[in-house]
């Protein structure tokens, strides 16, 4: 009777060790929420919905993008922060509102509520003019602005966004005086450029790609394989990098288990043909880090961003 009950007692225990593990294999049982901080049909929620897209077929559950926009990010991304931490709510959140707005607004650093899920996306800016402008090289274009202070004019997609920081970045850099014109998106920017309004901007590729502009300079110490004649910063001996990431966060306290199941999904998916072919039609590959290296990352930007902004910004 005493072997049969140690028995029974050491079934018992294996099982209540085992339920846990049981519980997260069914992960997830329900539908997701992605919380996404800009609107419906922007770039980030376009990139936010790709990844729920291929995401639903993996997990076999579907992924929702909810959208809380206004104020560069923040509301979503304090939506994010807030959200029930039961793993079925996560933030789809860009560079922007993590490490760019706090320094800019003067607001305390977001970087440490969040648990982090994994990098998604990171690709560099792009510097480019109209296709009918008078310059075909970084350098000819430089030597011009350089002769002619204050004659010519960049666009960008808001102030206080990166493509805004890096263009004060690079004439800081240079020495150039170049005034800044400041729109609502991209598409109101080109707009302008086609015009002759304003004769440079800067975007990610896939804006190059539908607007036909002129290429100059990569962002980033490698070069694009789409324009591999266009040099980087690196190339011309500055350390002028820019690129556009986004990673899945989760709210504090979300069970380390689902994480790291999300996060092994999204590594999957950096194989995904179907995933690969719809990244691409964006300009975009996939470039994936664990919840580790995504932190690490996340709290070196913030701290880079916030001498950035420190110099060029508000001096």
């Amino acid at each position: 009777m005493k072997r049969f009950i140690c028995t029974l007692f050491g079934l018992l225990a294996g099982m209540a060790l085992l339920l846990p593990s049981l519980s997260w294999a069914k992960y997830p049982e329900k539908p997701i929420t992605f919380i996404c901080p800009y609107g419906a049909g922007g770039s980030t929620d376009i990139q936010a919905r790709v990844l729920a897209g291929s995401l639903e077929k993996k997990l076999n559950q579907p992924i929702i993008v909810k959208n809380i926009t206004g104020a560069g990010g923040l509301p979503g991304t304090q939506a994010a922060i807030d959200a029930r931490p039961d793993g079925y709510t996560f933030g789809y959140i860009p560079l922007g509102p993590l490490v760019m707005q706090p320094h800019l607004r003067g607001l305390p650093s977001q970087v440490d509520q969040f648990a982090y899920v994994a990098r998604i996306i990171n690709a560099p800016y792009v510097l480019f003019v109209a296709a009918n402008a008078p310059w075909n090289s970084f350098e000819a274009m430089m030597k011009d602005i350089l002769a002619n202070p204050k004659k010519y004019r960049y666009a960008s997609s808001g102030a206080g966004t990166q493509p805004h920081i890096a263009m004060e970045d690079l004439f800081f850099q240079y020495g150039a005086s170049v005034q800044h014109v400041a729109f609502h998106n991209d598409a109101d920017a080109m707009q302008s450029m086609a015009g002759g309004h304003v004769q440079i901007s800067t975007a990610p590729m896939s804006v190059v790609r539908q607007y036909g502009v002129k290429p100059l300079l990569v962002y980033d110490l490698k070069k694009i394989s789409e324009i591999p004649e266009v040099p980087t910063s690196a190339q011309l001996g500055k350390s002028i990098v820019y690129t556009h990431w986004h990673v899945l966060t989760a709210p504090k306290g979300t069970p380390q288990e689902y994480i790291d199941a999300m996060s092994r999904a999204i590594a999957e998916l950096s194989s995904d043909p179907d995933y690969l072919a719809r990244l691409d039609k964006l300009c975009m590959k996939p470039a994936y880090m664990g919840p580790k290296d995504t932190e690490k990352m996340v709290r070196e930007e913030y701290d880079h961003y916030g001498k950035i902004i420190a110099r060029v910004i508000k001096k």
